[in-house]
This record gives structure tokens, sequence and C-alpha cells, in this order.
């Protein structure tokens, strides 16, 4: 009797809650459609869901492609079969997709402030890295970001000597007997220390110069904690409400571990800038200038704000200039005309003086920067959330040219993926390598998202580009070849950013040999 009793109780608790929730979802969905008609807004195309009431098909389906390395596959697919604007269903909260740069240019530009990232991105992030220029809104954000952009003045970027050490550390690694090495990783690696010798004022040692000394972990092993902490960040960032299913405790090691390291090198720096006294005299002094770091102890006596800072700014200097290398090196060894071109180039270079303005000003070097991040860019696609209620000028309809009435707490997606291969703005044959294209066709400033735009618009992007242009000389200036040795095509790794799951897998032919 009790059993049945309890029996019944549960089922007239579970058919209340239903009930409450259908209640809440009708009122919901009539005042969505009275604002909607106030403002003569008609829905984008919806997709067909299997659960069209919470949406767990997508989320599920999506942390699925994400780790078969597919979901890029995916979003085109569902762009071919529902325009360049459709709506999905996340956890009961609507997701517009879209690859249409006026839409991306009402979130990222025109009407920006109604649109935010810290919703989506303050908690599956915030125990890496906290609070900062990537994972806030407003006040908070803005403060962040005027914080770290003198780093990147042309002053502390321009000076190329650190780089060049680098790049004849990474060459001086590369196998030169014709066997295949993948780079990268050793991409990866060098660019620890590009990035931690630009804010930290010296490098880890993972590749080139002297790691600092009394670290709690060598470079090796926090560079793979980096990394660890990155994915595990990536994934719970993608699988929205479902993350609180992710097992965390190895992640929380890989960001503890992360922690105790930049912690360290605070403290080292706040010790710097005490008076001198008989205690600060025994610290292992190994900065020499002044660097993002000396920057933020001389302004605030906040150790975790510090290092959430430098955590942050370590993620836009570190992993995206070793793709966006990666990923030109991995196109041009399937193009080896273009490398001839390009080995042409650097001995002009090299004939004269290979500065940091003849690096920006080669066009064939930064037309092959573009059409690589054209093909894949290093942030497929971003999301951001509506901060109010807001309306998008088309994409509703079935004509998609009226405009889209957008409730608080809406994600929009720009898929930048699709973008990028938008003949309209790109030309035919958009899935072929073509630095040339770049030649013929002037994309607007939201039709092009390597760096992103609008007031969130990459700090680095000069930094990244010459860097990279830099690289590019020196091997071609090296090696006579570059050969592939990957036959399978490019993987889309989808984390916080975009690799190619399959490395870059080359052989080099030396130059003279």
């Amino acid at each position: 009797m009790l059993l049945t009793l309890q029996k019944w109780s549960f089922l007239n608790l579970a058919l209340g809650a239903a009930c409450v929730l259908i209640l809440y979802k009708a009122v919901g969905y009539i005042a969505y459609r009275k604002a909607q008609r106030s403002h003569g807004c008609k829905s984008p195309p919806h997709y067909w869901h299997w659960d069209p009431i919470f949406g767990t098909d997508t989320i599920i389906g999506t942390v699925i492609d994400v780790l078969r390395n597919r979901n890029l596959l995916t979003l085109a697919g569902r762009h071919e079969s529902y325009g360049p604007t459709y709506q999905t269903t996340s956890l009961g909260v609507g997701t517009i997709w879209s690859k249409d740069p006026e839409l991306i240019q009402c979130v990222w530009g025109t009407n920006d402030k109604d649109w935010g990232n810290e919703p989506f991105r303050l908690e599956p992030m915030e125990p890496f890295c906290g609070q900062g220029f990537i994972t806030m809104d407003g006040d908070v954000w803005e403060h962040s970001r005027a914080l770290v952009r003198p780093t990147f003045h042309n002053s502390k970027i321009s000076d190329l000597s650190f780089i060049g050490a680098a790049t004849e550390a990474l060459i001086a690694r590369i196998t030169q007997d014709g066997s295949t090495i993948d780079l990268q990783p050793l991409l990866f690696t060098m660019f620890l220390d590009s990035a931690s010798y630009f804010l930290f004022n010296h490098s880890m040692g993972a590749m080139v110069g002297n790691p600092p000394q009394g670290t709690p972990v060598d470079s090796k092993t926090f560079l793979a904690h980096f990394q660890d902490s990155l994915q595990g960040m990536g994934l719970r960032i993608i699988s929205g409400g479902l993350r609180v299913l992710i097992p965390r405790a190895s992640w929380d090691a890989s960001c503890a571990t992360v922690h105790r390291y930049v912690d360290y090198l605070v403290e080292q720096a706040q010790l710097r800038h005490k008076p001198a006294s008989t205690e600060s005299k025994n610290r292992h002094d190994f900065s020499q200038g002044h660097s993002l770091l000396d920057d933020l102890v001389e302004q605030s006596n906040d150790k975790a704000a510090i290092r959430n800072h430098l955590i942050q700014a370590m993620m836009a200097a570190q992993d995206t200039t070793s793709i966006l290398i990666a990923n030109a090196i991995f196109l041009l060894s399937h193009n080896p005309s273009i490398w001839c071109c390009v080995r042409y180039e650097a001995m002009s270079l090299e004939a004269n003086k290979i500065t940091f303005d003849t690096l920006q000003r080669s066009e064939l070097l930064q037309n092959i920067l573009l059409e690589t991040l054209r093909l894949y860019p290093i942030f497929s696609n971003l999301s951001r959330a509506a901060l109010q209620d807001t309306v998008l000028p088309r994409g509703g309809g079935a004509d998609g040219k009226s405009p889209i009435f957008v409730p608080k707490g809406t994600t929009f997606n720009g898929v930048f993926y699709c973008l990028h291969r938008e003949p309209s703005i790109y030309g035919n044959n958009t899935e072929a390598f073509d630095p040339d294209r770049w030649k013929d066709i002037k994309p607007g400033p939201f039709e092009f998202m390597g760096f992103g735009q609008g007031r969130r618009r990459c700090l680095g992007q000069q930094k990244a580009l010459v860097e990279a242009a830099y690289v590019l000389v020196k091997m071609a200036l090296t090696f006579e070849r570059i050969e592939r040795r990957e036959s399978r095509p490019y993987e889309a790794a989808e984390r916080v950013t975009t690799s190619n799951v399959h490395g870059c897998k080359i052989a080099v032919i030396p130059a003279n040999s």
C-alpha cells in the first residue's frame, strides 16, 4: 500500500512538473509572438528536432560531432538545407545560426552592445582563466581590454629578435633526412616560448632560451596541462547546459597545475616591484624589461586577477599563431608551385632586410596567410548571447528578408567557416587554396572574420601575421621543398580554437642539398 502511494505521489509530481513546464512554455511563446508582431518580424527557418522542447538531440549530436571532428561539415550541411540563417533549440532556448554577413555585422558591429560573451563563456571558462577580456562584458571587459591593449603597441611587437631565435630553434629540430615530421606540436612549443617572452619578458625554455628557476613544474609539463585545460574548456563550452555531465577531476588538476606555474611568476614579479630588501635580493630575477606581467603587478596586488589576465592573454598569443603557421605549411605542402613563389619572395626580402614593415608589405605572404585563414579559420564559429531583447535586420520568413525578433538570452552563432566559402564574396571554387584570389576580391569588414571585427577585434592581428610571415620566410630560405606526408584531408578539431586533427606532417628537402 505504501509503495503504491509513493508511486502515485511520484506520478502526480511528475505530471504537475510537466504541466507547469507546458504552461511556462505556452506563456513564453505567446509573449514571443506578441513581441514578434509588434516589431514586424518573422521567425527564421527552424531545424527539425527529435526533441522539440529541449533540443537535447542537437546538443548531444554537436558533442559527438566535435569529438569525431565532423562538426563543421554538419554545420555546412545544415546551411545547405536551411539557408544562410536558421534556428535550433538548446535546453529550451533559441539558438540562431548564420553565415549572413549582414547579421554578423549587426551582432559584432552595429548593435554589439546588445550582445555579449559572459552568459555562456564565464561559467565553463572561469575555473581555468577567470574574469577578463575573453570571458566578460561591460565595464569589466573594457577595463581588462584596456590593461592588455598597450602590450600590443607597435613599439612592442615590431622587434623580431626573439621570434628570429625561436625560428632558428624550430628549424634545428626539423629532421632533414627526408623522414616525416609533424610540425604542428613543434610550433605549439615554439609559441609557448614566444608568448611567455612577450607576456612575461622571459622564455619558458621549452625550445629556446633558459627556463625560469624554481617553477613548480617544467615547461613541458606546463604545456601539456595548458593544452589539456584548453581542450577541456572548449568541450564544456560546446556542451552547454549538459556540461555538468562531463567528468572534471582531470581537467581541474590540469587547471590547478597551470595556476601554480603562473602564480609563481606573479609572485616573483611582485617581489621585483617591492622596495629592495634582504629577502628580495634572493629572488630569481629572470625579467629584464617591461611586460604585461610588470604592468599588471604595478596596478594590482590581486594575484588571482593578475593570473587570469595573463592566462587569457596567453590563450590569445600562443595557440592562434602556431595554428595559422601549421595550416599554412600544410596547404603549401600540397601546392609546391606556390612554395617556389614563397622561396623567390624570401630571397628578395633577404637581399634587402627582413623587417616588421617589409613582412607586413609582402603581398604574396599576406595573401597566403589570409587565404589560410579563409579556408581554415582558427575560430571557425563564434557565439554571442543577447543581453536584452533585440532585432536582427533579416533572415526571417520563407524568403529570409524579414527581420527577426530576438528575445534576451538567445544565442547567435556566426559560422565563419561557411561565411568564408560564400561564392558571392570569394568567387568560384572556394574549397581551393588560391592566394591569388585576394588580388581580385575585396571582402567587406564583416565578410572576412579571420580576426573578428568590431570592438572585440583581435589586438594581435598584425603581430600574428608578421610572425607567421617571418617563419615562412626563414623556412623557405632553408628548405628548397616541403613534401606532404599526410594523405588525409584537413579535419577540424574544435576545442577553443580549431586546428587540424592530423597535424602538419611533412618532409623537407634542404636548399643546396
